[in-house]
C-alpha cells in the first residue's frame, strides 16, 4: 500500500512477473485489476522487458514469438502471463503467481457497496480460486475504503504497520504501508 505514482504497478505488475518467469520456468502468471485496459498495459510493458536483448542476456531466452497478444503471452521457457479485469473474468487458468493491483478503481468505486461486494466476490470466487498449490500472492492498491479488498484481508484494528501479520483470510501476509505525506 502505497499513495498514487509510487511506482507500485511498475514494480509489481511488470518488473517482478518478469523476473519472476525468468527465475521459474514454465511458471503461470495472472495479472488482474480494476479494468482490462490497464492489465493490458502493464501486459505489454512486461512483454516488452521479456523481448529485450537484456533479458535474454540475464535469462537465457525471450518471449515466444507464436504468441503476441499483450494479455496473454508466453515466453520461450514455458512461463505464461495472463492478464484481465477482475470484474471481466479470469476463469480457465491456473496460476503460480497472482497479481492484482489496483483492483478498486478509484473513490467513487469504493465508495458503492455494490462495486465493493462485486469486487470481492471476484477476486475470491474467480481470481484467489485460480492459484494452484503453494502460489504467491501480491495484491498491489491504494487504500480507498476500510471496507475494500484490502481493508478486508489485512487484520482487525490495523493503524498501518508494515511486516508480517496473521490477516482475517487466514493467510500471513507480508505488508508494506507507506502513508502519503
Amino acid at each position: 500500500m502505497l499513495p498514487q505514482g509510487a511506482a507500485k504497478s511498475t514494480y509489481g505488475s511488470v518488473v517482478f512477473p518478469t523476473w519472476y518467469m525468468g527465475n521459474n520456468a514454465g511458471s503461470e502468471i495472472i495479472l488482474t485489476g480494476y479494468g482490462d485496459s490497464i492489465t493490458k498495459k502493464h501486459g505489454k510493458r512486461a512483454r516488452q522487458i521479456c523481448a529485450s536483448n537484456s533479458y535474454r542476456a540475464v535469462f537465457g531466452f525471450n518471449v515466444n514469438p507464436e504468441t503476441r497478444a499483450a494479455d496473454n503471452w508466453e515466453a520461450s521457457n514455458k512461463s505464461s502471463y495472463k492478464s484481465a479485469g477482475i470484474l471481466s473474468g479470469i476463469t480457465g487458468f491456473r496460476t503460480d503467481l497472482l497479481v492484482w493491483d489496483d483492483i478498486t478503481k478509484g473513490r467513487k468505486e469504493a465508495d458503492s457497496v455494490t462495486i465493493r461486494e462485486d469486487t470481492w466476490n471476484a477476486y475470491i470466487d474467480d481470481a484467489r480460486s485460480r492459484k494452484k498449490p503453494n502460489a504467491s500472492e501480491l495484491g498491489i492498491g491504494t487504500r480507498w475504503h476500510e471496507d475494500e479488498t484490502m481493508g478486508r484481508i489485512l487484520p482487525e484494528g490495523y493503524a498501518g504497520e508494515s511486516g508480517y501479520m496473521q490477516c482475517r483470510d487466514g493467510n500471513v501476509w507480508y505488508v508494506l504501508c507507506m502513508p502519503a505525506e
